[in-house]
């Protein structure tokens, strides 16, 4: 099976693409619209990144890119990427202006390097294969998500929790369940155009509500959540209090989310609404990518990249209170390791 490939194109304008190829940045779909696309498959992306690395967007277009397809990285320069600022630095520095991320751009350039990616130069060198490969064999569950289905379908516990990585099938999985659930089903998300793959699954038969709305409505008719079930698609997203509030209501809920990613509440999502839930509860973790071949390579970029498996990579120390303990200053020129000494 084809894998799919990253592209790196040093060039001052965005090139010329087809219209299959679907453009993040500038000149297409904008950076904070970027979670709009989660839960939908694109053949090729161009991304362009002249103006900085929008790290959140580009690991969302990551995790929307087919088998076989290609996502093009487009940057104004190379030699000297370190010393250019980066407009994303303006949601983050403190600063009124954008500043130059040196760090992040040499170990950027690790990254690149280790896996191998093509630095390219000339417009004319961008490819965008046809791709041939077809998801249509995922339409029927695969042995993973049908036993899955089946033991949520018994309805023995209250709350499921489905957690995945990006392309595991988590929102195939919600719409097949829906469409076998006998009782009213209900799903919220986010946003609506994220739950296109479940509403696809379910074959339309689930009807889908805002978070806000679902919240307003369950205060206003305690008795539209009786005998009804209720799927809550990237729960990770949503604030805390309202997947509260929805737990006080329906019998059952399946809460699908992505733990481990780049959105920067999944261990929130985690670490505190769990441990808050006083029902009985069952957790399903899918492991097997299904948009993608296992060891994909930008898989593994983007998680070292975003650093997503530090958490699993370094020792983790249990908290020990009792321990004498000091709060340091950490100034810019200084490192971690220099504290460990």
């Amino acid at each position: 099976m084809p894998s799919r490939q990253l592209q790196i194109l040093i060039c001052k304008t965005l090139p010329l693409v087809p219209d299959h190829v679907l453009i993040i940045g500038e000149s297409g779909i904008a950076f904070s619209k970027a979670t709009n696309l989660l839960g939908q498959e694109f053949e090729h992306i161009l991304f362009d990144a002249r103006n900085g690395i929008h790290l959140e967007a580009l690991a969302i277009a990551a995790g929307t890119l087919k088998m076989g397809g290609t996502l093009c990285l487009v940057l104004s320069d190379w030699e000297n990427l370190s010393q250019q600022p980066d407009q994303d630095s303006l949601r983050w520095n403190g600063n009124q202006s954008a500043i130059a991320t040196p760090n992040f751009i040499d170990h950027f350039k690790q990254c690149i390097e280790h896996y191998h990616f093509p630095i390219l130069r000339e417009e004319s060198a961008v490819e965008f294969p046809t791709v041939f490969y077809s998801n249509e064999h995922h339409k029927n569950a695969t042995l993973a998500q049908q036993q899955i289905i089946e033991t949520i379908l018994q309805a023995e516990q209250d709350i499921y929790f489905l957690t995945a990585k990006r392309g595991r099938g988590k929102s195939a999985l919600l719409g097949m369940l829906a469409n076998q659930i006998q009782a009213p089903v209900y799903l919220t998300a986010p946003n609506k155009s994220a739950v296109h793959s479940v509403i696809e699954f379910s074959e339309g038969d689930i009807e889908f509500i805002a978070p806000d709305e679902l919240a307003l409505t369950l205060q206003t008719d305690p008795e539209f959540s009786q005998s009804a079930w209720l799927l809550v698609d990237e729960a990770a997203m949503i604030p805390l209090p309202l997947l509260q509030e929805y737990s006080r209501y329906f019998q059952h809920i399946v809460f699908s989310t992505t733990i481990h990613s780049y959105e920067g509440t999944g261990r929130g999502f985690e670490l505190k609404f769990k441990r808050k839930i006083h029902r009985t509860f069952q957790h399903f973790e899918l492991k097997q990518p299904l948009r993608w071949q296992e060891n994909d390579p930008l898989e593994h970029f983007i998680d070292d990249l975003l650093l997503l498996n530090a958490e699993d990579d370094f020792q983790q120390f249990p908290f020990q209170p009792h321990l004498p303990y000091q709060i340091r200053e950490v100034q810019k020129p200084h490192h971690i390791v220099d504290f460990m000494a």
